[in-house]
């Protein structure tokens, strides 16, 4: 469409100076969230690598998600993604496009054959503590990274 050569998105891992603004976003995707468990699930560098950001041009957040990568019994190695939010007025089918071709890169370079992205966020905050080794994949959409 127009507005996807209009609106072009930044994704990266989220970095140290964005957690607190990737905080008021994670509020409304979890919020149950309190800043200072985010701040603990972010505190280093490779936890917030586990997250990433899909910034604008203005350097809003406009979407944010979780991917890790776990070996599942019946599909192998997978990258499960436990949180996937976009938060646009106006575009938000071309922030979550940008947010999944960065989930597939993501997916191919740790060697992942799918890409499990839950249907909602998860309810307890505990899930995002402690992460499931083995994903219930009976929900949400399952992606080949192929």
């Amino acid at each position: 469409t127009e507005l996807s050569m209009v609106f072009h998105y930044e994704i990266e891992s989220l970095s140290h100076r964005d957690v607190v603004r990737a905080f008021a976003v994670m509020q409304v995707v979890v919020p149950a969230l309190d800043l200072e468990t985010w701040r603990r699930l972010t505190a280093t560098e490779a936890q917030r690598r586990q997250w990433a950001t899909a910034k604008d041009a203005r350097g809003y957040i406009r979407g944010i998600f979780r991917m890790t990568p776990v070996k599942h019994p019946l599909l192998g190695d997978l990258l499960d993604v436990p949180v996937f939010a976009s938060i646009s007025l106006i575009d938000e089918s071309g922030v979550s496009r940008e947010i999944i071709a960065f989930a597939r890169r993501w997916a191919e370079r740790e060697g992942c054959r799918m890409i499990h992205i839950w249907s909602s966020a998860p309810a307890s905050i505990h899930v995002l503590e402690q992460p499931q080794s083995v994903p219930d994949v009976g929900f949400g959409m399952i992606y080949s990274v192929e």
